[in-house]
């Protein structure tokens, strides 16, 4: 069995004339059985690098919203 664990994120950039674009990156660490270290090694790692472009929402984003609890 591979195990693997995912940390990343996204920082907006601009918002202009309510599109929104932004970048992001992640890098992701696996843990890999004994029979498959000859190929892939002790620790692989992987990432990429993104960037997201999102077209005007019809009725607006949430934006630095909090959700109420019950």
């Amino acid at each position: 069995m591979v195990s693997a664990f995912t940390l990343g994120g996204l920082r907006t950039l601009a918002r202009p004339r309510a599109w929104d674009l932004g970048a992001g990156a992640d890098v992701t660490f696996y843990v890999v059985p004994d029979s498959l270290r000859p190929y892939y090694g002790s620790s692989p790692v992987s990432f990429h690098v993104f960037f997201r472009i999102r077209p005007p929402a019809p009725m607006g984003r949430m934006v630095d919203t909090t959700m109420a609890g019950r």
